[in-house]
């Protein structure tokens, strides 16, 4: 769902008749840019709705000259006009302008005219403060899920807040589209989230969250787009990440093992779904089914590390099934050859990948006694087919 608000422009007749001339497109540039510096003995509610309408269509100087002047604006001015307003493009307009205010932001998450798009955007960034604010409208969320799922990723958001967030979307049947992998953990039997929901804010775990968020940022930022890359270039970059894997500090990695160690599974899976990818690889390896489904299923995956999983023999069977029937990673030719050399493919998929597979790869598979017998045998049997039936 995209987090983007269409700005309609406002209906000018509510305006009085000696208003609207400031707002016609034919109207003089020095008549809209009085307007937009905020020079009419007007009301602060036509104020700000003249200042939105030349923002966004009168284009240029008076545009920009409309948004400076909205800016200095007094918060207490601003949040009267909030609580009146009802046009949703102006609400997001102001939410966009004034983000750093926070009377202003409550007041326009409170507003029931306020899209919830204007709404999920806020909740992707906000502070703890603000997040508690949102988590608030019960019904709002219910009817926007994806809300949830940006108070859910945004690390400030407490793990209290977020646990009574999922238990309301348990108890009401709501799927969280955009959280796949906390999809099991909502259906579980067990009161993964509801347990917790009510117990004291962990300070270690808050920080340890918001800084593993900065570096998945970073990541994020650093990390190539491999369906725009060759193969050569994704073989490089692939075998300079795993130099720089070995060169891993081994304390550092440890003391990320003792730290997950020692969460909930409610904090596990949330860690899963935002932390870095060093975390995620951690997780993928849990014992636990809630836990390493969230990170195989969690949205910071990428290429790398499914290509890894895939070969992976000491990996859990839910997570290579879910790599098998995941079209976006068996699209990658080196993903489909790791899982048909590894025995805990499911073999109904390895069988369907067989066909695929370079004939010098199946020669090899068939010489694999690490597979079923009925791999090797099929691969012998295609490369034979292929190689015009030569039985070396």
């Amino acid at each position: 769902m995209s987090l983007t608000v269409e700005r309609e422009p406002i209906d000018i007749s509510t305006l009085p008749a000696n208003l609207q001339k400031h707002l016609d497109p034919g109207a003089p540039a020095k008549l809209k840019m009085m307007t937009a510096r905020r020079m009419l003995p007007i009301t602060p509610e036509q104020n700000v709705r003249m200042l939105y309408q030349l923002a966004i269509a009168a284009g240029g100087e008076v545009a920009e000259e409309a948004e400076k002047a909205f800016g200095d604006v007094p918060a207490n001015i601003v949040v009267p006009v909030v609580q009146k307003e009802d046009h949703a493009g102006v609400l997001d307009w102001i939410a966009a302008r004034r983000v750093a205010d926070a009377p202003i932001i409550e007041a326009v998450v409170s507003n029931n005219a306020t899209a919830d798009e204007t709404v999920a955007r806020l909740a992707s960034r906000a502070d703890a403060r603000m997040c508690d604010v949102i988590a608030t409208n019960q019904v709002r969320l219910l009817q926007a899920p994806v809300i949830v799922e940006q108070l859910y990723q945004n690390a400030n958001a407490r793990m209290a807040t977020v646990d009574r967030l999922l238990e309301l979307c348990r108890r009401e049947g709501v799927e969280l589209k955009g959280l796949p992998g906390i999809r099991e953990a909502l259906q579980s039997d067990r009161d993964i989230f509801g347990e917790d929901a009510e117990r004291e804010e962990d300070p270690e775990f808050a920080a340890l969250l918001q800084q593993e968020a900065r570096k998945a940022a970073r990541e994020d930022r650093e990390i190539p787009d491999f369906d725009k890359m060759s193969r050569s270039e994704q073989e490089r970059y692939l075998r300079e990440q795993e130099e720089k894997k070995e060169e891993d500090d081994e304390q550092r990695v440890r003391s990320m093992y003792d730290k997950l160690s020692r969460m909930t599974i409610a904090e596990k899976i949330r860690f899963a779904t935002i932390g870095t990818r060093e975390a995620i690889n951690i997780l993928v390896r849990d014992p636990n089914k809630l836990v390493h489904s969230a990170a195989v299923k969690s949205p910071r995956v990428r290429y790398p590390d499914v290509r890894n999983w895939a070969k992976n023999k000491s990996l859990p069977d839910s997570v290579i099934a879910y790599i098998a029937g995941n079209r976006d990673y068996t699209r990658h030719y080196e993903v489909m050859l790791n899982l048909v050399n590894n025995p805990k493919t499911p073999l109904h998929d390895t069988m369907s990948f067989l066909n695929h597979i370079r004939t010098n790869d199946l020669k090899s598979l068939s010489r694999n006694r690490n597979v079923p017998t009925q791999v090797s045998r099929q691969a012998k049997n295609l490369w034979r087919k292929r190689s015009g039936g030569s039985r070396r």
